[in-house]
């Protein structure tokens, strides 16, 4: 059961678990619906061609890169290198609260 990270956030960092792209983070760029985001990595899936994603087939982080999800949110450019940049500084700062906790 989920608890407090069911409603996505434009700029969170999600992971899928669900598909080809298991384990795969992503950066919620659209909510389409209740039960539907549309997600990027500004790589295999760029902002031109986001990946369509069933909620139940991603685990919500809490990073949220509030700069660029308040960008999206405008409508104002961003690019596709920045998302890559947002999400490897998010995927470091996972793995790192990750190895201290494991060591704490």
């Amino acid at each position: 059961m989920r608890t407090g990270l069911e409603v996505p956030r434009i700029g969170q960092v999600v992971i899928s678990t669900a598909g080809r792209d298991t384990g795969a983070p992503y950066l919620v760029v659209k909510i389409l619906n209740e039960r539907f985001v549309a997600i990027a990595n500004g790589r295999s899936r760029s902002l031109d061609n986001p990946k369509r994603k069933n909620l139940r087939h991603l685990k919500l982080t809490p990073v949220v890169c509030e700069e660029l999800g308040h960008r999206l949110q405008r409508g104002d450019k961003v690019t596709d290198a920045e998302i890559q940049e947002a999400l490897a500084a998010a995927v470091a700062r996972l793995e790192g609260g990750a190895e201290r906790s494991a060591e704490g």
